[in-house]
């Protein structure tokens, strides 16, 4: 399964503050949670903007469920 959840409006929805969505450029902690989920639920290939913080979140998943 391919997903590509990284900085999408869903993210900026939830995390809105004030009635205001979050921009795009504070989506990042979202995204990262999100990313993490859809790989514990099966994704085997997560399309992302931050591939550094995705790879480290997702090792540091990996360790924690293993």
């Amino acid at each position: 399964m391919l997903t590509g959840v990284s900085r999408k409006s869903f993210i900026g929805r939830a995390m809105a503050r004030d009635g205001k969505d979050a921009a795009v450029t504070d989506r990042l902690f979202g995204t990262l949670g999100a990313e993490i989920a859809v790989a514990l639920k099966g994704a085997h290939i997560i399309r992302t903007h931050n591939v550094r913080a995705c790879a480290e979140g997702l090792r540091l998943a990996d360790l924690a469920t293993n």
